[in-house]
């Protein structure tokens, strides 16, 4: 797996659309309290049960403020794997942030401060 920290140049859609064809189908969502609802099952996870190993980082095409990420999951109640898509930065929800926070990042390489989570693209198919 690649760890690229700059944002992907594929738009939001393709980036989603390149997850689904590798079976990320389902869908998360970011709650209250560090909490993410798979749209499947129903059912909340703490985020910190997740791992963001594979975050793509894209920056809207006219307005490179409109920051999202894009995270594979699965969940751990029915096993159905999909995409978290969250806004970071000041665009950010509370929901969002708090799970931001508290998502486990695998670093990409070594260990302590100088560790950087892995955050990567997709291959377009």
């Amino acid at each position: 797996m690649t760890h690229d920290i700059a944002p992907s140049e594929l738009p939001l859609g393709e980036v989603v659309r390149v997850l689904d064809e590798q079976g990320y189908t389902g869908q998360f969502q970011a709650r209250e309290g560090g909490d993410i609802r798979c749209l499947t099952c129903h059912r909340d996870f703490p985020a910190h049960e997740g791992h963001a190993d594979h975050i793509t980082r894209v920056e809207g095409a006219s307005d490179p403020a409109d920051m999202a990420i894009v995270i594979p999951l699965r969940c751990p109640h029915c096993a159905t794997a999909g995409t978290l898509v969250a806004h970071y930065g000041a665009e950010s929800s509370i929901e969002e942030a708090d799970v931001l926070v508290a998502l486990e990042r695998v670093p990409r390489e070594g260990s302590g401060p100088e560790a950087e989570p892995g955050i990567s693209h997709p291959s377009p198919g």
